[in-house]
């Protein structure tokens, strides 16, 4: 119960400070002029150890989604890239109470990886259009520290100013994100704004 507690506090909850050193550890890199991306980063190993959390059951509307939805693994990946891949290295989480739902076809089933919306940074690539230290919105994350996959840019958005002090990360999962643009579609198609 521990793990999967540390687990989900160190991966789904926002760190100002953590946001504040990766904004100077990329200033300091550009004064230097060797390494223009978001973080230096080692040379990928050919395997890591991947923690993931998988669901361990489900629940009604009614329930209060607690640790107990949760399995915690650890296992080995693969980090030898083929053409069109990338490996990811995921910061932000979000914690959708839906996905878990019993009777939401969206939820997924028992033992799968758990998925959802994301934040995650680019750290290794054989893929054009996402080089390294790129960072996305993912719209269906697995939800584990690295994730290596083929991406689909309807479903892996490139998020073009990640660096903007007044713009945590964090907000690209809710008000910036699916939960802002939904909010934004009803309000230009099911009500009337009013002023005040």
């Amino acid at each position: 119960m521990a793990s999967t507690t540390s687990f989900l506090r160190s991966s789904y909850h926002y760190w100002p400070h953590y946001v504040q050193q990766t904004i100077d550890a990329r200033n300091e890199i550009a004064k230097e002029g060797n390494f223009p991306g978001y973080l230096v980063h080692p040379p990928p190993m050919p395997t890591l150890t991947n923690t993931r959390a998988l669901r361990a059951r489900l629940f009604a509307k009614t329930d209060i989604m607690t640790t107990d939805n949760f399995k915690i693994e650890s296992v080995e990946l693969n980090t030898d890239l083929q053409n069109g891949e990338i490996l990811l290295r995921n910061l932000y989480l979000a914690i959708d109470p839906m996905l878990f739902e019993e009777d939401n076809p969206m939820a997924g089933a028992v033992a799968e990886t758990v998925t959802g919306f994301g934040i995650a940074e680019v750290v290794d690539s054989k893929n054009a259009a996402y080089p390294v230290s790129t960072i996305v919105l993912g719209l269906a994350l697995p939800w584990e520290q690295y994730t290596r996959l083929t991406p689909n840019p309807h479903i892996l958005l490139v998020i073009l100013d990640p660096h903007n002090p007044k713009v945590p990360l964090t907000e690209y999962t809710n008000l910036l994100g699916v939960n802002g643009f939904t909010a934004y579609g009803v309000s230009q198609t099911s009500v009337e704004l009013k002023k005040g």
